[in-house]
């Protein structure tokens, strides 16, 4: 939405490109080899400007609700007749627990080393821990940590990702874990998970009802447990 002219695009390659009719009208395929080189209007790299990003992002946001207000829920009755909603609050809190994550998970361990060894990860391993590291404030701490051994971390640029990642998922239009499923697909995964498929929730108002359809499993299952009163009683006692 505010590339200038002659920018390349991150994952394509191709660079924008101003074109006249003529051009436009010779077919995508023509456009698509005239951006493979740069126009005459050359750019230096644009640095990144979290304001317009979150700027950009609430407004995407917005247009995403309104689709979530249409879908039409009475469909899911009419499939999962048989089954009893039940309040699922999925903002328990939560108690990070990365050596579980870090035992269970060789993935996740992987990529750990990879940015401790290589100072770089890809693309879709950033998402990867993004998925999994947002539940949390020490969660996010440690993504940080593992982001900052990379040498071309910003902490500003990566606080603008995550915080977005969470908002989405907040809005119930993103952010959810990577499944292993996905991410053995993408080459970030294992390549052989083992773990238990588990029933699927949907959100039916405010309450959740649960499934017949098995949903792939996540990693996530390691990172957290959910905090119980046995829990919240030994952390009063750690205070006094």
């Amino acid at each position: 939405m505010w590339r200038l002219v002659g920018t390349k695009h991150q994952d394509t390659k191709l660079y924008k490109t101003l074109i006249n009719y003529d051009d436009f009208s010779r077919g995508i395929e023509y456009v698509l080899i005239l951006s493979q080189k740069p126009s005459s209007y050359i750019y230096d790299d644009i640095p990144f400007d979290y304001k317009s990003n979150e700027w950009y992002r609430e407004y995407s946001y917005l247009m995403e609700e309104e689709k979530e207000k249409s879908k039409d829920y009475l469909s899911y009755f009419n499939k999962y007749g048989t089954q009893k909603l039940k309040s699922k609050n999925e903002n328990l809190e939560k108690i990070f627990q990365p050596d579980i994550l870090f035992k269970n998970c060789s993935a996740f361990k992987r990529i750990y080393e990879e940015a401790k060894e290589k100072h770089d990860i890809d693309h879709e391993s950033r998402l990867f821990l993004c998925s999994i590291l947002t539940y949390t404030d020490d969660a996010i701490k440690l993504l940080h940590e593992i982001l900052s051994m990379c040498d071309d971390y910003n902490f500003e640029k990566s606080s603008a990702h995550i915080n977005d990642w969470i908002k989405r998922r907040h809005l119930g239009i993103g952010g959810r874990p990577y499944t292993c499923e996905r991410a053995n697909s993408v080459g970030v995964g294992c390549g052989d998970c083992k773990l238990e498929k588990k029933r699927k929730w949907i959100k039916v108002g405010e309450k959740y009802m649960e499934t017949n359809d098995k949903s792939s499993p996540s990693p996530v299952r390691f990172a957290y447990k959910s905090k119980n009163e046995k829990d919240k009683k030994n952390e009063r006692n750690k205070k006094s």
